[in-house]
């Protein structure tokens, strides 16, 4: 829901986020993430906030298998709220020193939104617009540089 597009050209947001890493025994680790948006414009005020839970099982040095938590919740002045929960598993293959530590993830999101009348969103989230749930899967290739 970060997509909001109709806030017009006079916006200014301040966001605030804070971050938290744990790493245990087992091979258990994760994180939470948490951060509040203030939107502010000619059109109005708008608050977002957004809380993600992501625990991971690290099996050994290729490979973790990662979940994910996630709800954001929007709020406005004018009209405009909404709310979306979506839970994610991403297998996780480290490729190693020679390909520069990439990451190849698979990934499938489902995701269920209410309340979002009125939300406009950038693509390719739109979709969420239209519908109240829906999956996503796909693979990433991440690489430090």
């Amino acid at each position: 829901m970060t997509g909001y597009t109709g806030m017009g050209d006079t916006l200014s947001r301040v966001r605030l986020a804070e971050s938290m890493e744990w790493k245990g025994r087992a091979g258990l680790a994760g994180s939470v993430e948490s951060s509040m948006q203030f939107d502010n414009s000619a059109l109005g005020t708008l608050q977002w906030v957004s809380t993600r839970v992501r625990p991971a099982y690290i099996a050994n040095e290729r490979f973790k298998l990662t979940f994910e938590v996630a709800h954001d919740e929007i709020s406005s002045g004018f009209g405009v709220s909404g709310q979306r929960t979506a839970l994610t598993v991403a297998p996780t293959l480290t490729l190693g020193k020679s390909a520069g530590n990439a990451n190849l993830r698979a990934f499938y999101t489902y995701s269920r939104a209410n309340d979002v009348d009125g939300i406009s969103f950038a693509p390719p989230a739109e979709a969420w617009a239209s519908q109240p749930s829906g999956s996503i899967f796909g693979v990433q290739l991440n690489r430090r540089w």
